[in-house]
């Protein structure tokens, strides 16, 4: 059973609910968070209904002239005065999370098994990699060398990886 450490939507509704209003267009909406950190200091969320929130600092919303009583933004408008603002946006993180509900039970669960791989795996690695588009690969950055590379297996096929590195 898979039980939750925190509540992900509740975290990263915190980070864009907080803060000062600024007035938007459409149904896109905009915050002046004072409490984001510097390497946080502008970010935008689109969630799988389509809602588009972002979230900048008070340092930012003052280099882009946003204030609360200020005129409407729009999302395109926001990424405009970012750009000219030379305040770079990297490409988007895709954020997967099992909600509340929980995950499906497999039919069979006993032929999933998700671990840690080793260095005996690196054959069955390759032999995943080597499937899988450059492009792929390029944007998830998985490699059997960072600091924890896990993959999910179904019997003794490589399924998908993930790692992490500090």
């Amino acid at each position: 059973m898979f039980k939750p450490t925190c509540n992900v939507a509740q975290y990263w509704n915190g980070l864009f609910d907080a803060g000062i209003p600024v007035p938007t267009v459409d149904a896109f909406r905009l915050a002046i968070n004072p409490q984001l950190a510097e390497q946080r200091r502008a970010m935008i969320l689109v969630t799988t209904d389509g809602a588009t929130r972002a979230a900048v600092s008070e340092r930012v919303a003052s280099a882009l002239r946003f204030a609360p009583g200020g005129p409407a933004v729009s999302l395109q408008g926001l990424r405009k005065a970012l750009q000219s603002a030379g305040i770079e946006m990297h490409a988007p993180d895709v954020i997967y999370h099992v909600g509340e509900q929980g995950v499906p039970v497999a039919r069979d669960s006993s032929a999933i098994e998700v671990r840690q791989l080793v260095p005996d795996d690196a054959a069955i690695f390759e032999g995943f990699m080597a499937q899988t588009p450059v492009a792929d690969q390029d944007d998830a950055s998985v490699e059997l060398g960072h600091w924890a590379t896990f993959g999910a297996f179904i019997e003794s096929e490589l399924l998908a990886v993930s790692s992490l590195y500090p």
